[in-house]
């Protein structure tokens, strides 16, 4: 059963990402980038003692946050129904919070990232080049006010 628990940074160094988010597995040893990462609404996604992903929403300032993502393909299966819920629920709440624009971007050749996206409310903003640590073009979506679902 998947189960929902508090991130820590040492949990991404057991998630093995989709085919779509593989090429960041190098960056999840890094302690900086985990730490980076870590805040008061962020999770793992746990299943079977594996964790199959890890999510959350970073404020930057007042009213804005970025929302950002890594699953594991176990996740992306018959899971999914409960992790989309488990995210909507976090995005919910922070717009509740006070959070007036949250952010997440996705890669432009991740056509199931685009669709998901748009599934959790945000509309894409524009093409943000070489965005990517390796240089990979993505698409900034942004959700504001309250056009979640």
């Amino acid at each position: 059963m998947l189960e929902f628990i508090r991130f820590e940074p040492a949990h991404l160094g057991a998630l093995r990402l989709q085919a779509a988010q593989a090429y960041l597995q190098p960056l999840l040893l890094k302690p900086e980038y985990g730490a980076a990462l870590t805040g008061p609404d962020t999770w793992s996604g746990l299943l079977d003692g594996r964790i199959v992903g890890c999510a959350g929403i970073l404020p930057q300032w007042p009213g804005r946050a970025i929302a950002w993502a890594l699953l594991s393909h176990e996740l992306c299966g018959r899971h999914f129904l409960r992790a989309h819920h488990q995210v909507l629920n976090v995005l919910r709440s922070a717009q509740h919070g006070g959070m007036r624009r949250i952010e997440t971007s996705v890669d432009a050749g991740f056509n199931a990232g685009h669709r998901w996206a748009r599934a959790l409310g945000f509309r894409p903003e524009g093409l943000m080049r070489a965005y990517s640590p390796e240089g990979r073009d993505h698409v900034l979506y942004a959700c504001i006010g309250s056009r979640l679902i």
